[in-house]
C-alpha cells in the first residue's frame, strides 16, 4: 500500500472518531483534551520524567544537559532516552557521553 493511500486511510478514520468523541466528552471537553496534549508538545519541559511521554524531554535535555539531579534518576532518564527517543546522530553521541560521566551509569 502507498504511503499516500495509508494517510489517507487513516485520516479518513481518524476524523469520524474525533467527532464522535467530540460528542461524547462536549466540545469543550473535547478541546480541553486537544489543548493538554498540544501544550505538552510545545512546552516539553512541563511533562516530568516518570511520565509515559517523557520521552519527548529528551532533546532539549541532550542539548542542555537539564537531566535529574541524583545520579540514579538521571541515568534512568538517560537510559529512557536511548531507547524510547529518535535521536541524531550527534545526539546520540552527546547522550553516551553524559552516560559515562554520570557516576554508576551503566550504558544500555
Amino acid at each position: 500500500m502507498s504511503r499516500t493511500r495509508t494517510v489517507l486511510l487513516s485520516a479518513a478514520a481518524a476524523v469520524p472518531m474525533a467527532v464522535a468523541f467530540a460528542f461524547a466528552i462536549g466540545a469543550t471537553g473535547f478541546l480541553g483534551v486537544l489543548g493538554f496534549s498540544v501544550f505538552r508538545a510545545i512546552f516539553p519541559s512541563t511533562i516530568a520524567w516518570n511520565e509515559k511521554d517523557a520521552y519527548a524531554k529528551c532533546d532539549s535535555a541532550i542539548s542542555n544537559a537539564d537531566w535529574p539531579k541524583a545520579p540514579a534518576n538521571a541515568c534512568a532518564a538517560m537510559h529512557m532516552c536511548a531507547n524510547e527517543a529518535v535521536l541524531s546522530e550527534p545526539q546520540t553521541k552527546a547522550l553516551y557521553e553524559a552516560i559515562r560521566k554520570t557516576a554508576g551509569c551503566q550504558e544500555p
